[in-house]
């Protein structure tokens, strides 16, 4: 528990300190920087940039004059109520140290194997809870080289997604309790997207959470004891009020004569699309890509769209066909999510300088969304009058032709399975593997300062059997060493992906 506010503080300053720190600022006209704040995200990072061009001794109190600074930012920096003591009102979380709460998790019996560094690690920087391993899409560029997770454990009960879920919620109470504080969502502050932290002097992001980690957000399902289903919004609903936490949602598409894929869909759309629930949505994301296995057996058989093709041959007449199912595919999926709050297209493609990648360049993947844009209004207009087709349909080209001029499309990386598709194409020109997660000691042992740098630098993963895994710019991943106590502890997942690292 934080008693002192000074010591809640990671470094102050005397007088004379002070005035050169006032006088750096003018010096770089700080003043101009700040009034640009509010819209201005890349401010934040010029602010940052200054402080370390200061030099050692300026920096640390350079920054701790501009952090008040920005957490009055309310659009984008709310911290007020979070972690409020009487003597940390106005700063919040900004100056929290783990290691003064550290006992208070002892009798949730979900993190009785955990230390408060670690808990705090986990509820912070956890981007994926991996409760559904496994993918069937097989897609040629997956960076995470996902499979269908057979003969192994591969789904968490939805017990322990509860047990996990209740263990955030009491740990809430106890700080509310400990810390006087009224915010019911104190853990991680009100939910807002890209919340800006710190933890003793360095600043940390509260990550959203996605569920889809190595698989689709349209498959992830929970079963409980009795046989009852959780969809991905019952699994959202109950992470958010347990912890105030947003989330992604991810999914390349699924086949629209599938009813109860196409009825699950419609239901995450009508959530999606709903103003009340728009603070819960950060993103959902739809992937479109030319390495979709339908795609590329379509192009192998020889079929090109708007070339001229020889339809008397019998591989022809079936590469159009698997052509026009995976352009379905993409057209519907855009078609139900067109409302959705935060919608993003993710496109990939082959690097221009990649060689032999005929079919994956950015040439093609302009060819399938300009196929799936027209499907889209076919589908459209099918669906609605006159009066409101031009209106429904825009909302798809708007969505398409903003992906086409923004290039937010993004090359593939030589990682994952695409570097293999690349050096099975070209033998002569291999590419290597360079993930690599950097090995920490145990956290618990490691002094404050090496900590503050892990916990910046890490991001979380949580497996459906209980343990943890970090990762480093989302590169290779090893385990923590620590599980959440759940009752399939010990149950042999499938590993975190390939990504999962040597030593």
């Amino acid at each position: 528990m934080i008693t002192n506010y000074s010591e809640s503080i990671a470094f102050t300053a005397n007088a004379q300190q002070y005035r050169q720190a006032v006088k750096y600022l003018k010096s770089k006209r700080i003043n101009a920087v700040k009034s640009s704040l509010k819209n201005d995200w890349d401010s934040i990072r010029t602010i940052r940039t200054l402080c370390k061009e200061a030099g050692e001794h300026n920096t640390k109190i350079l920054w701790k004059m501009l952090k008040p600074i920005i957490c009055r930012i309310p659009k984008k920096f709310k911290f007020a109520n979070t972690f409020q003591a009487r003597e940390l009102k106005r700063d919040g979380i900004r100056f929290f140290n783990p290691d003064k709460l550290e006992g208070i998790q002892y009798g949730i019996d979900v993190f009785n194997d955990l230390s408060m560094r670690e808990i705090m690690f986990l509820l912070y920087r956890f981007r994926n809870m991996a409760v559904k391993r496994g993918c069937h899409n097989a897609c040629e560029h997956c960076f995470m080289e996902a499979v269908p997770a057979k003969n192994a454990f591969n789904a968490m009960p939805y017990e322990d997604f509860e047990k996990i879920t209740d263990g955030f919620a009491e740990l809430n109470r106890r700080i509310n309790e400990k810390m006087n504080n009224k915010n019911p969502q104190c853990l991680v502050g009100d939910g807002s997207q890209y919340q800006y932290n710190t933890l003793g002097a360095g600043e940390f992001i509260s990550e959203p959470i996605a569920f889809s980690f190595d698989s689709d957000g349209m498959d992830i399902i929970l079963k409980d004891k009795n046989g009852n289903q959780y969809d991905y919004i019952d699994l959202m609903e109950k992470i958010y009020n347990s912890t105030g936490k947003n989330f992604i949602f991810d999914t390349v598409g699924w086949n629209p004569n599938n009813k109860e894929l196409q009825a699950r869909a419609e239901k995450y759309a009508k959530y999606f699309s709903d103003k009340n629930n728009k603070k819960k949505v950060q993103q959902v994301n739809l992937s479109v890509n030319p390495f979709n296995p339908t795609y590329i057996q379509s192009y192998k058989l020889g079929y090109r769209s708007g070339a001229k093709n020889d339809m008397n041959n019998p591989d022809i007449r079936k590469g159009k066909s698997l052509y026009d199912t995976y352009i379905n595919m993409v057209a519907n999926m855009l078609v139900t999510f067109r409302d959705s709050h935060n919608l993003n297209l993710l496109p990939t493609y082959a690097s221009k300088f990649d060689k032999g990648m005929e079919g994956h360049y950015y040439e093609d993947l302009l060819t399938i969304l300009r196929d799936v844009q027209n499907r889209c209004s076919e589908i459209l207009k099918s669906k609605y009058n006159e009066l409101d087709q031009d209106s429904e349909i825009q909302k798809i080209n708007e969505l398409i032709d903003d992906t086409i001029v923004l290039e937010r499309a993004g090359s593939c990386k030589y990682q994952g399975r695409y570097k293999k598709l690349y050096n099975s194409i070209n033998p002569d020109d291999k590419r290597a593997d360079t993930r690599y997660t950097k090995c920490v000691p145990d956290i618990n042992t490691i002094s404050a300062e090496e900590y503050k740098d892990f916990f910046h630098n890490s991001f979380a993963i949580l497996d459906a059997n209980g343990d943890i895994y970090y990762s480093q710019n989302e590169n290779s991943i090893r385990k923590l060493g620590k599980s959440l106590r759940l009752s399939v502890n010990g149950q042999k997942t499938p590993k975190i992906s390939i990504l999962e690292t040597r030593s």
